[in-house]
């Protein structure tokens, strides 16, 4: 584990929330400066550190809101440390624990050399990465699947259904009707055919490492026979890929199942 050693005539530990963060801020020979609870705002940040921005370092517990104040501090000149969550757990742990007390511990950790350090993701870069995150949370969808799910879809708000989605992803068939006759479907190689491919692979896999989708797809393929058994499930998996990009949502397998 790598830890940050580097020295400072400043030491910021915050620990923060959504809309609150608590603030200590030490010296060089550790006496506490600032000891405050703001609210999570880029202007609170900035106006409480105003006075101690010669030589400061600010450290944060790496958690799901960090984002835009390691986007500030790199705007604004301030050195930034991302704190590895599991290995500050170990280091500063203890019973009495709270927002004033954690937020002086990772102060205290930065002063003297023991804060764990993670690594700072490119802001360039997370959105990707934060999408192939919440794709990978489906059993079957790997890395290399959801990179070509990534790029291929783009951006979803573009679809203005399911549908649409489903439509384009060659995951349902254009029929053609006349007089009340059906004359054949047509279309299908209308669409993303590297689409259908990572679903229908994406289907297969999940099949293999879900029992109940296996079970699922025994029952269907007693009616349907295995390769639309198969299609079926890839088509409700570009339905919840869809509605998951929609909405911001992770990947809930008993809804999934519910809607079988």
């Amino acid at each position: 584990m790598r830890f940050y050693t580097k020295t400072h005539k400043h030491y910021c530990g915050i620990d923060l929330h959504a809309k609150k963060m608590f603030l200590c801020i030490l010296d060089a020979q550790g006496e506490v400066l600032l000891h405050r609870n703001i609210s999570s705002s880029p202007e609170a940040f900035l106006k409480a550190v105003a006075p101690f921005r010669d030589g400061l370092v600010v450290g944060v517990e790496c958690m799901f809101a960090w984002y835009w104040l390691a986007d500030l501090c790199r705007k604004e000149g301030i050195e930034f440390v991302l704190g590895h969550a599991l290995y500050m757990k170990a280091v500063h742990g203890g019973k009495a624990k709270n927002d004033k007390i954690d937020s002086h511990k990772i102060a205290v950790l930065l002063r003297g050399g023991s804060f764990p350090v993670a690594y700072v993701y490119p802001p360039e870069m997370r959105a990707t990465r934060d999408l192939l995150r919440r794709r990978t949370h489906i059993h079957g969808v790997g890395q290399i699947l959801a990179l070509v799910m990534l790029y291929e879809i783009h951006d979803i708000n573009r679809f203005e259904s399911v549908q649409d989605f489903a439509s384009y992803c060659r995951l349902v068939k254009c029929s053609h009707e006349s007089a009340g006759k059906k004359k054949g479907s047509g279309g299908a190689k209308i669409g993303n055919a590297h689409l259908k491919w990572a679903f229908s692979e994406a289907a297969m896999l999940f099949i293999r490492y879900n029992p109940p989708a296996k079970k699922l797809v025994e029952n269907l393929a007693k009616v349907h026979g295995k390769g639309k058994a198969i299609g079926i499930i890839a088509h409700k998996l570009a339905r919840a890929i869809y509605y998951m990009l929609k909405n911001n949502v992770p990947f809930n397998l008993e809804k999934f199942m519910a809607t079988a």
